[in-house]
């Protein structure tokens, strides 16, 4: 009988099954994918809100007297504030949200393959999470992007500031997609394994294997060994012949 061709019903029913691990992971991945599509265009529309509002108030308040009196004493911070908020505040908080994505699932992954993700998932608490892994976030972010700036920005203040709301948002999405999507060192090291010993053991099968030595009784004379051959036999002789 020839074997039995392939069947596309019979692939769709193994295969889409919440039981196999291959379609289980696609789907999860296809829903995280929605859900940081989704969380992204949040984080973006209310960064931009609250830089429209910090424009709006910057504005406000450098017509009153007090303003009028910052400007003419920090001129470099007023020119700062207006090279900031004079761009594109969409486009700007587009920018901020997605480098902040970028870099926090980095971490996340990192923290993920050391296995530190495994204590970001047990903190229990979102205001757990938020004073342990958050807020020192925060930090790393603004420090990385002062080091290497997206945007000329040459103040510590502020580049905490436009990164601040960013990281919130997106940081515990980013731990989540490292725990559902990646390993730790250790199963990538025991998968190695694994895979390196199938590969030998296809390679070389048994048949073909070197068999081990085996130890061979110490006879250094011949002649020696031959007369307690000869010995042996006479004595079961002498046995037999007795009973």
């Amino acid at each position: 009988m020839g074997s039995k061709g392939f069947s596309i019903t019979d692939f769709t029913r193994k295969f889409f099954t919440r039981k196999n691990k291959y379609f289980n992971y696609i789907l999860t991945a296809f829903e995280l994918s929605l859900e940081t599509l989704l969380l992204l265009m949040v984080t973006v529309g209310f960064s931009a809100m609250l830089l429209f509002l910090v424009n709006a108030c910057w504005f406000t308040y450098k017509d009153t007297h007090v303003g009028f009196v910052f400007v003419k004493q920090m001129g470099n911070n007023y020119q700062f504030f207006k090279d900031i908020l004079n761009q594109d505040i969409l486009k700007l908080s587009y920018y901020l949200t997605l480098s902040t994505f970028i870099l926090c699932l980095t971490i996340g992954s990192a923290c993920q393959f050391a296995y530190l993700g495994r204590y970001f998932q047990g903190t229990s608490g979102w205001l757990q999470k938020f004073m342990y892994w958050g807020i020192p976030l925060t930090f790393v972010v603004s420090a990385y992007f002062y080091r290497w700036p997206i945007y000329a920005v040459d103040h510590w203040g502020a580049v905490y500031i436009l990164y601040f709301v960013p990281t919130l948002c997106v940081y515990a999405l980013c731990f989540k997609i490292a725990n559902k999507l990646l390993p730790e060192i250790g199963s990538i090291i025991r998968a190695f394994m694994n895979a390196t010993c199938f590969i030998i053991d296809r390679v070389q099968p048994d048949d073909e294997r070197i068999p081990l030595p085996v130890a061979e009784p110490d006879c250094p004379d011949p002649t020696l060994a031959a007369e307690a051959v000869n010995t042996t036999k006479v004595n079961t002789t002498n046995c037999d012949s007795a009973v």
